[in-house]
């Protein structure tokens, strides 16, 4: 598995063409600039609980395979730009920004 929890990231963050095969926390994690999802595939449970995300957030031609992300108090700011292209759960569901917050 890979596991982000409490981390904080200070710069730019890219996590493209990323493989996370076991299961993946990003729980409690602040990102203070942009962070970046890009044709990255979650093939196991994905957690973004509790995590803060600023300036940008980019999700872009991204699979959760076996699980929908959890994102329980999953917050954004009102200046941040959330990006959601072309993601989908179990290659045939395709996620809304309603998948990560209200």
């Amino acid at each position: 598995g890979f596991s982000v929890n409490y981390g904080i990231f200070h710069d730019e963050t890219y996590f493209n063409n990323a493989k996370f095969y076991g299961k993946t926390d990003f729980v409690n994690v602040l990102s203070n600039k942009s962070i970046h999802f890009t044709e990255a595939y979650f093939y196991n449970n994905t957690k973004f609980n509790e995590s803060t995300f600023k300036n940008k957030v980019v999700f872009k031609d991204v699979s959760f395979i076996s699980h929908k992300p959890e994102t329980t108090n999953f917050k954004i700011s009102d200046e941040t730009e959330f990006e959601l292209e072309n993601c989908y759960f179990y290659f045939i569901e395709k996620l809304d920004i309603s998948d990560f917050y209200d």
